[in-house]
């Protein structure tokens, strides 16, 4: 008898412990909508970024009280933070230029050949359920001849609609805040020869 109970008792904790709610994602890309035509145009392979060790992990990571960085183990990225951000940015960039040429790779694809690679380096984040989100990026634009051309973009970014879920609210400010740190790039694509395009 004592037996089955420690049995029923182990199976309900065991239970218990499995049903802990799911993690809810979170993702920088926009919804899908009717693309445009493809053009040509200048040509960027977009690079997974590098992150603060902090930042660099599946939860989303918030500033809290007195400094301190916590991790909110129920709120995730979608996939990996640093390619969540080359993605968004890769689909900004080419938004804001009016090219297919532009694409997010992993570090490891040297196949292509584009005009550019962008190497994205994260040297802050700063994310808060209160203030939104800091950006501090310095980036490098290296053109297939090896010239290269850095660029640093310092961003912040409040959260947007009041009553929107905090979480999605943030991850929201975060994608702004990229699409700000395209623009720059974008910038400085524009004032290039367009012999260097």
């Amino acid at each position: 008898m004592i037996a089955r109970l420690c049995i029923g008792l182990a199976t309900a904790v065991l239970a218990a412990c499995s049903s802990s709610p799911r993690p809810t994602l979170h993702t920088l890309a926009e919804e899908v909508r009717a693309a445009a035509p493809i053009k040509a145009g200048v040509s960027v392979a977009v690079m997974a970024a590098s992150l603060p060790e902090a930042h660099d992990r599946p939860q989303m990571v918030v500033r809290g009280k007195d400094n301190r960085l916590l991790v909110i183990d129920q709120q995730r990225w979608s996939e990996p933070l640093r390619q969540e951000i080359a993605r968004q940015v890769a689909t900004d960039l080419g938004s804001r230029l009016g090219s297919g040429g532009i694409v997010a790779l992993p570090e490891d694809v040297q196949s292509l050949d584009p005009g550019y690679r962008l190497l994205l380096d994260v040297q802050r984040l700063d994310a808060s359920l209160t203030e939104g989100v800091g950006v501090d990026v310095a980036w490098r634009l290296v053109a297939r001849d090896g010239k290269v051309y850095p660029g640093r973009s310092v961003q912040l970014e409040p959260l947007g609609v009041a009553g929107e879920a905090p979480y999605t609210a943030l991850a929201a400010a975060y994608r702004r805040a990229f699409g700000r740190v395209s623009a720059d790039v974008a910038t400085l694509l524009g004032s290039l020869p367009s012999a260097a395009r």
